[in-house]
């Protein structure tokens, strides 16, 4: 819309959560207030402000959005991004306790059915050059799993690809990555691939063999992850972005990201805040639509059986 706008890095295209400012404990007052002392002396270099899935929860991520704010700026909030995570208790038993019947019952079946197909592996690796050889086969199985459902993945990009080829080396050095495996008969049939940082574990990618899809690997996979996330000494066990309906079942709680955007009092700023409420009112409108058409096609399909007795 002609106007430029001021963002997270890695703000767009990566898919990031809980974006925020890095902080020195105790100098989260002084450092906001500078960052928007600056922010407002060169407003020469940016129109808006557009700070995209921000840590909701976090207090420094509070104190600069207030520090904008405080210089007279408008604030639009909405929330972004679902993020469903489990706080994980002292054992995996306590944990399929708390979860419903079905998932936990499911789960087990599932595992025992794996069983009658041939040995069972539940490999977890965090460095070396097996980390290497195991990441080749996450992102193998993402491809399959995603040429299945006819779909494409940003995860397999050229880029994305490269930035994780660079980093996955420096992160193991850390001990920030983690990359679990399952194998049935020496067959890497799903992995799944996340951060663990502290005492919470992140799941950032999973990839499964749609040849195998009907045994519930998916299922087998995550249920192992968690259990060997808390047997590791995990507080928390994050599935990040994204609402989808299993990691609703595992999850006992829920988060939101938040995008807030900040506008002055500029004819370009305003300019960009006016188009950003008219944006926001035709997605309303274009949902209330769709609401309204989904309810006409329901009423106006006949009842097959009825018509033909007629």
């Amino acid at each position: 819309m002609g106007s430029r706008k001021l963002s997270f890095l890695a703000g767009e295209f990566v898919g990031s959560d809980y974006l925020n400012i890095l902080v020195e404990a105790g100098m989260e007052g002084s450092a906001t207030a500078e960052i928007a002392r600056f922010l407002a002396q060169h407003t020469e270099q940016w129109d808006y402000i557009e700070l995209c899935d921000g840590d909701g929860d976090s207090p420094v991520f509070a104190e600069l959005r207030d520090q904008l704010k405080r210089l007279g700026m408008t604030e639009r909030t909405a929330p972004a991004s679902v993020c469903y995570y489990i706080e994980l208790p002292g054992s995996f038993e306590k944990y399929l306790a708390e979860v419903a019947s079905n998932l936990r019952w499911n789960f087990r079946r599932r595992g025992r059915n794996l069983e009658r197909e041939g040995p069972v592996k539940f490999i977890t690796l965090a460095g070396g050059a097996e980390l290497e050889q195991g990441f080749a086969d996450l992102v193998r199985l993402h491809s399959l799993r995603f040429q299945h459902r006819g779909k494409e993945s940003a995860f397999l990009g050229r880029d994305i690809q490269a930035f994780h080829s660079v980093v996955l080396k420096r992160m193991a050095a850390h001990g920030w990555v983690r990359l679990d495996l399952l194998r049935i008969r020496e067959q890497t049939v799903a992995a799944l691939y996340g951060l663990a940082i502290g005492r919470k574990f992140s799941n950032y990618q999973v990839g499964m063999d749609p040849a195998w899809l009907r045994f519930g690997v998916g299922s087998v996979i995550v249920g192992r992850s968690i259990q060997e996330a808390i047997q590791s000494g995990f507080r928390e066990f994050d599935f990040l972005r994204g609402p989808e309906s299993y990691k609703s079942g595992w999850a006992t709680g829920m988060r939101h990201t938040l995008n807030a955007r900040f506008f002055d009092r500029r004819p370009k700023s305003q300019w960009a805040l006016a188009m950003t409420m008219l944006r926001e009112e035709a997605r309303l409108v274009k949902s209330s639509v769709r609401r309204v058409w989904r309810r006409l096609e329901s009423v106006g399909t006949p009842d097959k059986s009825r018509s033909q007795k007629k």
